[in-house]
């Protein structure tokens, strides 16, 4: 099956019942005289960027006969729940937008096979899970052939991760999806998971409990790409804008010249600690032996420590092997600096297209995040928005 033709047939379906509220508007100003009157409509359905990397072989509930099972409330679980929905040879939809908060539970994806959940399905503004009253958001162990696409993943507290793949779960893909305000990690990738993709999301800020070190996306699992993501620790409480992704192998598995991630194309925009962005943080960093490919991603700070934009040892801690190439610092220094290490293979099905940073920034600002449009003005959902508003719209060194 053609990939294009095959992701826009598992995200973008026409669905029984349910509008097409992720559409892109257009608006058209003309002038008669001393009158100038504005309209605005909504056009074709946006078509996403076909899935890449290491997880582009995801199908989800295509990859069996499948029944569709549709969220009708925004319960914690029990009937029309989304908790309620999780089960093998499965494409979830919504025919409600707004936040589940799971008041301490999580949503639990272990020994599933062939899922997709859709949160592009809602209604605009679209679908959130939240946890203020402490734990995950929701996580992937022991199961294969998953696509998560569309979902928020916001305010999970306790030290939890908003989104995390952990143990043996393989063949995932996480695409067009925000996560923010969580207080572990944002979107994580951990321990000994396997063949998975993110691609096309929004990571915010981080909450840094006191005394523990944790951020945007974390990688320990093999053979993750992370690619055409927009990063940027945005306010409220931007505590902690690293990890962009981080790579790093205290534990887990890796064999012997397998790339553990392989980051390209991503918009990193204020990486740094603290409200200020200092840059004493880090963008992307492979340490503790771990394998990895940073290329073409963007990179800037407004802060003094502009060189660890693209590093293997942001805080002295034992380096990685990494592959920089093609990356761009906005702060005009050398983003490459670091490399020491020939490029790690990428096996064919797997391999990303080149996008150089300023190239790959324009599509990164067209398709990150959920793919609903409001219907009058085609803008996204205002958080989501207020990250791109506050970008440049030439990027420094572009």
């Amino acid at each position: 099956m053609d990939p294009q033709w095959r992701y826009n047939y598992l995200i973008m379906r026409p669905l029984a019942g349910i509008s097409d509220s992720h559409r892109v508007s257009t608006t058209t100003t003309t002038t008669s005289g001393s009158t100038t009157t504005t309209t605005t409509a909504s056009g074709g359905a946006l078509t996403p960027p076909p899935l890449e990397g290491f997880g582009s072989q995801v199908t989800g509930h295509a990859g069996g006969v499948f029944s569709t099972y549709t969220v009708t409330n925004l319960n914690a679980s029990g009937a029309g729940s989304l908790a309620n929905g999780v089960a093998s040879n499965r494409r979830v939809i919504f025919s409600v937008a707004g936040t589940i908060n799971l008041g301490g539970s999580r949503i639990e994806i272990t020994g599933i096979t062939n899922l997709t959940i859709d949160g592009n399905t809602a209604p605009y503004p679209g679908i959130n899970i939240t946890n203020n009253n402490g734990g995950f958001g929701m996580s992937v162990s022991s199961g294969s052939n998953i696509l998560i696409t569309g979902m928020g993943f916001i305010n999970c507290s306790n030290e939890a991760d908003g989104f995390s793949v952990t143990d043996s779960a393989h063949d995932v893909a996480v695409t067009h999806c925000i996560a923010y305000g969580n207080t572990d990690g944002n979107i994580d990738f951990a321990e000994d998971c396997f063949n998975c993709t993110m691609q096309y999301c929004i990571i915010g800020n981080h909450v840094n409990p006191p005394g523990n070190n944790t951020g945007g996306t974390l990688v320990t699992g093999r053979k993750v790409s992370i690619h055409h993501n927009f990063f940027y620790p945005r306010a409220p409480n931007p505590d902690e804008g690293e990890r962009f992704p981080f790579a790093h192998f205290n534990y887990g598995s890796q064999a012997a010249g397998e790339c553990k991630v392989d980051a390209r194309s991503n918009l990193i925009w204020m990486f740094g600690r603290g409200n200020t962005h200092t840059g004493s943080g880090f963008g992307v960093c492979v340490s503790y032996g771990a394998n990895g490919n940073a290329v073409n991603n963007y990179a800037y700070t407004p802060g003094s420590d502009v060189t660890n934009c693209i590093t293997r040892s942001a805080y002295g801690e034992p380096q990685g092997n990494l592959y920089a190439s093609g990356n761009l610092s906005g702060n005009g220094v050398n983003a490459n600096a670091d490399n020491n290490h020939a490029e790690f293979t990428i096996p064919a099905p797997y391999q990303i297209a080149n996008d150089p940073p300023c190239t790959s920034a324009v599509k990164i600002r067209q398709y990150a995040g959920p793919l609903q449009r409001n219907p009058v003005g085609g803008t996204r959902e205002p958080v989501a928005a207020a990250h791109f508003n506050d970008l440049p719209a030439t990027l420094p060194g572009c």
